[in-house]
């Protein structure tokens, strides 16, 4: 028997969305797909600034792909390399970007202070539309 979503989106740093149960994430990737140990139910794992966060890979996994399509790109890892190494132009042509898609983002996105905030950020924002 599969657990029901108690969450739409994630609730806190290391916690499954669905069963609400502590994971234990050591040096996690910037983004990656996994199943929750204790209920089994996939889960995409983003590296935001308050840690490691899951969401449901149903919730988060349309958000990121529309966000690499808007921003013609490949991969999650191709984002994390595009914002780490963005220089004010990038940041304001990924925000020029990100608004046509998305029809708003925040401009200057000063407060996402690492890659997986950005994410975060338009999971928290959008998935629910």
């Amino acid at each position: 028997m599969s657990a029901s979503p108690i969450h739409s989106i994630a609730v806190a740093p290391n916690t499954c969305p669905t069963c609400a149960r502590t994971i234990a994430l050591n040096d996690p990737p910037f983004v990656a797909e996994l199943p929750c140990p204790h209920c089994h139910a996939p889960l995409i794992l983003i590296r935001t600034s308050g840690g490691p966060t899951l969401y449901p890979e149903l919730t988060a996994t349309p958000i990121i792909n529309r966000t690499l399509h808007a921003l013609e790109l490949r991969s999650a890892e191709e984002f994390h390399e595009y914002i780490v190494h963005a220089t004010m132009l990038d940041m304001l042509l990924l925000c020029t970007d990100l608004t046509e898609e998305f029809g708003d983002y925040p401009d200057p996105p000063q407060h996402l202070k690492v890659p997986g905030d950005h994410l975060h950020w338009l999971i928290h924002k959008y998935a629910a539309a």
